[in-house]
């Protein structure tokens, strides 16, 4: 079982409970399965020069925004959500203060950074 199905199976158990359609939650009594996490996987020194000089060979456009994510460190979400208002040429700065975000029910929207140390000015 799931971590999503034991959640789901838990809340549909309480509303059962609040309801009073049985006396407890028999959610309570099993032991919630073991999240895996899994690690972050990163590219290392030689792996960022071979990619860094593959971009030689490609459109202004794509060079641009793998090297600017390769640079500053920001998240996909952060780095697909950004405008031109949010780049100060004059001052060499990155505004990062949204992100773009996906679900399956609502599709690709904006919201804001992952939590509040994200949001940020990035020097270039």
């Amino acid at each position: 079982m799931s971590v999503y199905h034991h959640r789901l199976i838990s809340s549909i158990m309480s509303t059962a409970v609040e309801w009073q359609v049985i006396f407890s939650n028999p959610r309570d009594r099993v032991k919630p399965p073991t999240i895996i996490k899994k690690e972050a996987t990163y590219l290392g020194e030689k792996e960022t020069a071979k990619l860094l000089a593959c971009l030689k060979r490609e459109n202004l456009k794509y060079r641009t925004i793998i090297e600017v994510f390769l640079y500053t460190g920001i998240r996909r979400g952060e780095l697909c959500r950004l405008i031109w208002d949010d780049i100060d040429f004059e001052n060499k700065l990155i505004h990062i203060d949204k992100s773009s975000l996906y679900l399956a029910s609502e599709g690709i929207f904006e919201g804001s950074t992952k939590n509040a140390s994200s949001n940020a000015e990035i020097r270039a």
